[in-house]
């Protein structure tokens, strides 16, 4: 965990090869931790390179896996990857978080693709109700995409605002949560701590 949120890839690379050695097979919170090390530290193709292959590894993505991986692909501009992370997670019910996806659809704005974002906030408006609907419709008023008038100058007064908040976001997405972690019964974890102590 400790590599993966403050080291280097090849630090978590050099703990799952011990672990492999060891017979304890890496589970999927093992390769968060990789893609998060890679992301954070510039390697966005070989975080994508892992994520395309967990499945080959007999792992799931879960609802972390496509937090961060989304995060990281609105943080550095790759819209169409993160597009289809989107796809995938809504096609298995594991969709990111408000944040997460509010950061990606401002990132989308702020990227030319006003029609990308609309189609999520529709989808997300549709699909949830209660207080995060709210919050939809609080940013498809904030990011004027509300009207149809297809005027995005009012969007530049946005755009500080979300640079501000997407670095945010990123700073979390580098100490995210996750899910399962906090228990400490995962293998990865167990592993460490018993070579640690």
């Amino acid at each position: 965990m400790n590599y993966g949120l403050r080291g280097k890839p090849e630090e978590v690379l050099e703990v799952m090869t011990e672990m492999e050695a060891d017979g304890v097979k890496p589970d999927i919170i093992t390769y968060n931790f990789l893609m998060s090390s890679y992301c954070r530290n510039g390697n966005l193709e070989d975080a994508k390179v892992v994520y395309r292959s967990l499945s080959e590894k007999g792992c799931s993505q879960n609802t972390a896996t496509y937090r961060h991986m989304l995060a990281a692909m609105y943080v550095n501009g790759d819209f169409d990857a993160g597009l289809d992370i989107f796809k995938e997670s809504k096609m298995k019910n594991k969709i990111p978080d408000f944040r997460t996806m509010k950061g990606f659809v401002e990132g989308l704005v702020k990227g030319g693709r006003v029609a990308d974002a609309k189609q999520i906030i529709a989808y997300m408006r549709k699909e949830f109700s209660g207080s995060p609907q709210s919050g939809w419709e609080k940013l498809d008023k904030e990011l004027g995409l509300d009207s149809d008038s297809g005027d995005t100058a009012h969007l530049q007064d946005s755009f500080a605002k979300i640079d501000a908040e997407a670095k945010s976001v990123a700073a979390d997405a580098e100490a995210f949560e996750l899910e399962g972690s906090s228990s400490l019964i995962c293998s990865g974890f167990v592993y460490h701590y018993l070579i640690c102590c």
